[in-house]
């Protein structure tokens, strides 16, 4: 019933069970942990260790096929997310209870996985560790000659990775991936764009599996391996940027399963952010490479990459680990501190001077919160950063700038409406504004994940919620996220949609909007001034000052300047 879809009357079925087996509640947390999987969220990997039983065998006992098969994907699916052993302890429990339970098909099969999972994560030498206990710790006959060649393929494509082999001669079979890294490995690095914009055309047509996903995933990283080793940043971040493109093409993003049609051409932008990018300006990227995170500059037409973090892992737990607090309203102040001093000093973030940033994955959700000396804004889509025209600040908050509010379709739920009216009697001093050269305008369409199945914005999917791109600045207000605290991919994913219909930089909030408080920084910030306030000023002092009336994190910590053109300050 679970893996049907049927939440409601599922979570019932659960919490009977529940109640008849002390298991500690374990059912219900695997419940909420699978929406949160659905939803690309977080979830600690120690709620899927029974507090009743740990990872012993009592609990396993506990749980039928179809559960265990469930907790395995959540194994899976949290391998990213451990710090230290928690995940690799709780897998190879379970794997010995299949095995010693006589279920040795399923238990070499749930091996293979999770050493690919480990490879896809960058960790080699134990996805290599877990490979090499089929056929040691877990002896199989003739009868697993399928797992045995799976082991096989995954086993060269580690070699690939780790650069002990350029081709498949003499290596056994040379199926469709490999077949693909032997060719890529007789390329150069301004090559691999268009190679892997090739091989994808040449996919049309066929279903972007999951297991489709974690191949090209892990061909793109081959092929920054080898941008690293020949020190060529450019195409390693035009690399990275195709990796988060493929994050677009998610199920909950399209409301429907993924064709490789669905997946947006890459490109090439290095050299043109090298070219294009104003003086005295510069554009920092910072994205991972496995465990390891680097950022990459780009100023005075030239690019430099570096390492931020040789063990990224510490970095996702202190980030998770914060987001959990602010959510809570507890010691947040003190790890967002720490965390966001060390990130600062690690990418290097310039003081005083213009920078587009660009922030993948979860590095999206770091704390950086915009002080004084920043001048940074966020951007998530470096293509139409370099070919939208440049936007000039004197176009910026007139006296009489003139407000537009965006709402195509009405809430429903009155809470959500009164909150949306109250905005709209706030916004501008009571002004609307008549000069419509300097605009500003203010979405209200709501953006929530419905049915645990689609990310919807204004009651439509995100690729179809955008017309013509608007020139002037704009504000969003409408963040209506359920969990927020443990999204990963869903905010960076919906402001690249969103940001499309503008060609001017604007505000956005990485978190919830459900306070009103959130109605106070609008009033502030569209506030009417005899004189010219431009975007900049306007959000650094508003954000002071909600953070000094509203304390805690997570009401006022979200608040991010975010552009897809290139500024010119005048």
């Amino acid at each position: 019933m679970i893996l049907s879809g049927n939440w409601k009357d599922a979570l019932e079925v659960l919490r009977k069970k529940e109640d008849d087996e002390d298991t500690g509640r374990f059912r219900e947390r695997l419940f909420r942990n699978w929406k949160r999987e659905i939803t690309g969220a977080w979830f600690s990997p120690y709620s899927l260790y029974s507090a009743v039983y740990g990872n012993s065998s009592k609990l396993f006992e506990s749980l039928d096929a179809e559960e265990r098969s469930l907790l395995y994907r959540l194994i899976l699916y949290s391998v990213p997310f451990q710090e230290n052993e928690e995940v690799n302890l709780l897998a190879e429990s379970l794997v010995e209870y299949e095995w010693n339970t006589g279920a040795k098909s399923r238990a070499l099969r749930m091996t293979l996985g999770y050493a690919q999972a480990l490879f896809s994560r960058g960790e080699l030498s134990k996805s290599k560790d877990w490979m090499n206990k089929i056929g040691s710790r877990f002896e199989a006959g003739s009868e697993y000659e399928k797992i045995f060649k799976d082991k096989n393929i995954l086993m060269n494509k580690y070699f690939f990775h780790r650069g002990e082999i350029s081709s498949m001669e003499g290596k056994g079979e040379k199926t469709e991936w490999l077949s693909l890294y032997e060719k890529a490995s007789a390329k150069t690095p301004r090559e691999f764009i268009e190679f892997l914009n090739s091989t994808i055309r040449s996919k049309r047509g066929k279903h972007f599996s999951y297991e489709e996903r974690i191949e090209l995933l892990d061909l793109i990283t081959y092929l920054q391996k080898i941008c690293f080793q020949k020190n060529n940043s450019e195409v390693f971040f035009d690399l990275a940027a195709a990796k988060d493109l493929l994050s677009l093409t998610r199920p909950l993003i399209l409301n429907s399963n993924p064709d490789y049609k669905d997946i947006p051409v890459f490109v090439s932008v290095a050299e043109k952010l090298k070219e294009k990018l104003p003086a005295n300006q510069e554009f920092l990227a910072v994205m991972d490479l496995g465990l390891e995170s680097f950022y990459i500059r780009f100023v005075n037409g030239k690019s430099k990459g570096d390492l931020a973090f040789k063990d990224n892992r510490k970095l996702r737990a202190s980030l998770f680990q914060y987001l959990e607090e602010a959510a809570r309203g507890g010691y947040e102040v003190l790890l967002r501190e720490e965390l966001e001093n060390e990130y600062r000093k690690n990418i290097k973030l310039a003081k005083n001077k213009l920078t587009y940033l660009y922030l993948s994955s979860y590095h999206f959700r770091i704390p950086l919160v915009p002080r004084t000396e920043d001048r940074f804004y966020l951007v998530n889509d470096p293509k139409s950063l370099v070919t939208n025209p440049i936007f000039s600040t004197k176009e910026e908050f007139s006296p009489e700038y003139q407000i537009q509010f965006l709402a195509g379709s009405k809430s429903k739920e009155s809470w959500k409406k009164s909150l949306k009216d109250l905005e709209v009697y706030e916004a501008g001093s009571g002004k609307l504004g008549s000069d419509s050269k300097s605009r500003l305008y203010i979405l209200q369409e709501p953006l929530e994940i419905v049915n645990q199945v689609s990310l919807s914005f204004g009651g439509d999917t995100l690729p179809n919620s955008y017309g013509t791109p608007k020139k002037g600045n704009w504000i969003f207000t409408s963040s209506f996220l359920e969990e927020e605290r443990y999204d990963i991919q869903n905010y960076r994913d919906s402001f690249y949609w969103i940001g499309q219909n503008f060609l001017s930089p604007g505000v956005v909030f990485i978190g919830d909007q459900t306070d009103t408080a959130h109605v106070d920084f609008l009033k502030r910030f569209t506030k009417r001034s005899g004189t010219k306030i431009p975007l900049y000023n306007r959000f650094q002092e508003t954000l002071d000052d909600i953070k000094e009336i509203y304390p805690l994190d997570r009401i006022w910590n979200g608040y991010r300047l975010y552009t897809n053109s290139f500024i010119s300050e005048e």
